[in-house]
């Protein structure tokens, strides 16, 4: 199965802002890596290999996708990128496959930090940027509420420009 990026990302036509929503984004690698790990049978009683060589490896091949799916959204929109991070509580099914869950979204949220630069946590109960209307360039648009807002204008003197 091959994943589309852009299903992570919002865009924010007002500030010309592109979301990207890291732990939603975390949760489907950690799908792409059980597969993997069944596919190298690197599992053990139903168990992936939580080794960080192993995972980082495979991060840093999947993130070349996510950088080129960037970059050419960048020649496109012309974007500032916003990056956050949200833990949620519950996981995904793909949390069953690994003795601790959390070595992977530790591992891979230390490794995504250190190459997207406007990365920023966010420790909201409910996940924001969820309220959609509409696409531009076939990317959904943020309707944003009070409280997206508020985390916006918060983070907007820390944005860096996106440059290659």
């Amino acid at each position: 199965m091959i994943r589309k990026h852009k299903q992570y990302f919002v865009f924010y036509v007002k500030e010309n802002i592109l979301i990207f929503d890291v732990f939603d984004y975390i949760e489907e690698l950690a799908a792409d890596y059980v597969d993997f790990c069944h596919e190298w049978n690197i599992v053990k009683n139903n168990i992936v290999s939580d080794k960080k060589p192993i995972i980082k490896g495979f991060l840093e091949t999947n993130f070349i996708n996510l950088g080129s799916d960037l970059f050419k959204m960048k020649e496109d929109l012309h974007y500032t990128p916003f990056f956050f991070y949200n833990q949620k509580e519950n996981f995904n099914e793909w949390a069953r496959y690994f003795e601790d869950p959390n070595v992977f979204i530790k591992t891979s949220k230390r490794f995504l930090k250190s190459r997207l630069y406007n990365f920023f946590e966010i420790n909201e109960k409910n996940t924001p940027f969820k309220s959609i209307k509409g696409t531009y360039a076939k990317i959904p648009c943020l309707l944003p509420t009070g409280e997206d807002e508020t985390i916006l204008t918060q983070n907007l003197k820390y944005l860096k420009k996106f440059e290659f």
